[in-house]
């Protein structure tokens, strides 16, 4: 068990993560990340006790990395402040609607965000998750590439009956994985029924769920429709392409029905050529193919299997079910709880 709480800071500007990483350390481990994807992209194994979280960020705002943050099952109840220049009512009621508990103002006393954290930490009850990795390995790990596109294997020998199989670190399924993330049902349909066949295809018309997919799951090629509501896919494309993580996923865009795409971002966000909206599974199915048809194309190597995947999946969705049950229950006796502190917090702060 770790002796120091472990603060998990998300701003997009690196001086005030130095300030933050600083003033913090001095009593607690931090752990920081430059964007809310890449925030995301730790939380498997960050192991963070609290978030601190600043609002006003490019691409991906506090609120909406917050929202995602709460899809994932070990972070439903995980303490968040945000990090605001933004005292106005409608703020705060977006702020707390995304998730989070309470916020600090900027321009902030390191010193007083430190003091007003402890605060926090003691009043509200919170216990400390067990740490599997330091700081510094959680950030090596948030920087590693994954694994190498693997030629296909040759044959193996078959298995002796006395050696029972080990579980593999790897599937080599020698399928491309793909996740559609498309909030239109019947393009969504169209696409995935052209690649039910060929590929390994997972829809999603969730985008804040698809943000920790494109981790979890390990795909290979992301087909997005760019009309997504509450990200910015040209924001997105763009964090992808910085994430060490993900900067190898190739991108094919979907042209939206309502909201056609502008062309001139496209070169931004792909060098593929743009699906039409009306593309049939046919239409899909090529332009996939067009991918992996390349001859430096090759599926990654996956940790986990298809059916794995959408059966922990299942397993998050009714924990997260049952935890938002248990959460309204227990709302009003929080809240009032939070009031308190956050009371407290905004005398501290002037």
């Amino acid at each position: 068990m770790a002796k120091n709480w472990r603060i998990l800071c998300i701003d997009d500007e690196p001086d005030i993560l130095e300030i933050l990483s600083v003033a913090l350390g001095m009593k607690h481990e931090v752990v920081t990340a430059g964007d809310g994807l890449e925030a995301i992209g730790m939380l498997d194994f960050c192991d963070a006790d609290f978030i601190l979280c600043d609002v006003r960020m490019p691409h991906m705002d506090g609120f909406q990395t917050v929202e995602a943050i709460r899809r994932h099952p070990d972070y439903v109840t995980t303490p968040v402040f945000y990090l605001t220049a933004e005292t106005s009512a409608e703020m705060a009621r977006r702020g707390f609607a995304s998730g989070a508990n309470l916020y600090l103002t900027k321009p902030f006393d390191p010193m007083r965000v430190l003091s007003n954290i402890d605060y926090f930490l003691a009043e509200s009850g919170q216990q400390q998750r067990e740490k599997r990795m330091s700081p510094e390995e959680v950030i090596r790990k948030a920087q590693e590439p994954p694994a190498p596109r693997a030629a296909p294997v040759a044959s193996r020998p078959a298995k002796t009956a006395q050696a029972p199989a080990a579980k593999p670190e790897v599937i080599e399924t020698g399928r491309a994985r793909v996740i559609v993330v498309c909030a239109d049902e019947c393009q969504m349909s169209r696409a995935c029924r052209g690649l039910e066949a060929g590929y390994e295809c997972l829809p999603c018309a969730d985008p804040l769920a698809s943000l920790q997919q494109m981790f979890r799951y390990e795909p290979d090629i992301l087909i997005i429709n760019p009309a997504i509501p509450k990200l910015s896919a040209v924001g997105l494309a763009q964090m992808i392409r910085r994430n060490p993580k993900l900067r190898g996923l190739v991108i094919l865009l979907m042209d939206d029905v309502k909201k056609p795409l502008d062309q001139r971002v496209v070169p931004s966000m792909t060098n593929q050529p743009v699906l039409k909206a009306y593309a049939s599974p046919a239409e899909v199915a090529m332009a996939v193919e067009r991918v992996t048809a390349d001859p430096e194309f090759r599926p990654r190597p996956k940790h986990a299997s298809i059916r794995d995947l959408l059966a922990d999946e299942e397993r998050m969705r009714r924990s997260l079910q049952e935890e938002d049950r248990r959460q309204q229950r227990q709302d009003m006796q929080v809240r009032e709880k939070y009031r308190r502190i956050q009371t407290f917090i905004d005398r501290n702060m002037r």
